[in-house]
């Protein structure tokens, strides 16, 4: 009798523990990815304040998520702005990468057009050059947008016109032919792009790398 009294016992602690698990849900950093994403400021403050970890790459993947991302890429996928500057504050990495792709919080900002946010990143010195693994780079992302706007704001904050990288020393304020040749590249019309770069070189000195080219 008493050997079947341990044995009730036992199942009923692990029929327990199993729905303790089942209601706590995400470990706390996993569930500050997911919080950062879906907008859920007090929940980030929550999790921030009990020691949740500010760059903790995404391990547990709920649907609609993306594995291997952090905080400050979830947030910033979804335009979360003020989420961002939150775990900016904390410490996140603003230049952090996902392990899978090697995309950042910059390149996630440019694709899904969250332009304050985009604002926010650059402002916290986000390298504008940083590559995906198949080689993309924000400027890339904001010339197949034909966002001839985000291209000169990404060569004010650093990002390299030259998408070749053979130059170290040009001016962050000219636009090479580097980029010219990935939009002609593309399958689609540029015309609307090439016209505002030939508008551009009206105003510039002759000696402007890509305005030699028109």
């Amino acid at each position: 009798m008493k050997k079947k009294s341990v044995y009730y016992c036992l199942t009923v602690l692990i029929f327990a523990f199993s729905v303790l698990l089942t209601q706590c849900g995400l470990p706390a950093n996993d569930e500050l990815v997911v919080a950062a994403r879906e907008g859920r400021m007090h929940k980030v403050q929550e999790l921030l304040a009990a020691g949740a970890n500010v760059n903790h790459r995404l391990e547990q993947v709920p649907a609609g998520h993306t594995a291997q991302d952090q905080p400050i890429i979830a947030a910033a996928t979804s335009g979360q702005t003020e989420i961002v500057k939150l775990l900016l504050e904390k410490g996140a990495n603003v230049n952090a990468q996902n392990t899978e792709d090697y995309e950042n919080a910059l390149h996630r900002a440019i694709k899904n057009n969250h332009d304050e946010t985009i604002d926010v990143l650059l402002k916290a010195g986000i390298d504008p050059n940083l590559e995906t693994i198949n080689g993309i780079d924000p400027l890339l992302l904001a010339v197949e947008q034909d966002n001839f706007p985000l291209i000169q704001k990404l060569v004010k904050y650093g990002a390299y016109p030259d998408t070749t990288r053979i130059s170290t020393d040009i001016n962050a304020a000219h636009f090479q032919m580097g980029v010219i040749k990935y939009a002609r590249s593309l399958n689609r019309s540029y015309s609307g792009y090439l016209q505002q770069t030939q508008n551009y070189c009206l105003q510039k000195v002759k000696t402007d790398l890509t305005c030699k080219r028109f």
